[in-house]
C-alpha cells in the first residue's frame, strides 16, 4: 500500500475516489443487489490489480495473476 501511495498520482486517487463514490452511490440508488454486487467486485479487483503492481515487484504480480 505504501508503494502505491507514494507512486499514484493525485489523478489516480481521484480517479479510484470516484469509481468508489459511485459505488456508494449505486447502493443509495438502490440498485439491484446483483448489479451493485458486480460493479463494487469489478473495482475491488482493478483496486487491488493496481496496489500489486505499483509494488514492481514480479514475484508478487505473478502469485496475485495466479490466484485471480
Amino acid at each position: 500500500m505504501r508503494r502505491f501511495a507514494e507512486r499514484a498520482t493525485m489523478v489516480e486517487l481521484a480517479d479510484w475516489r470516484a469509481r468508489h463514490e459511485a459505488i456508494i452511490e449505486l447502493a443509495r440508488g438502490r440498485t439491484v443487489e446483483s448489479a451493485l454486487i458486480k460493479r463494487s467486485s469489478e473495482v475491488d479487483q482493478a483496486f487491488h490489480q493496481a496496489l500489486v503492481e505499483s509494488t514492481r515487484n514480479p514475484l508478487m504480480i505473478s502469485a496475485h495473476a495466479h490466484m485471480m
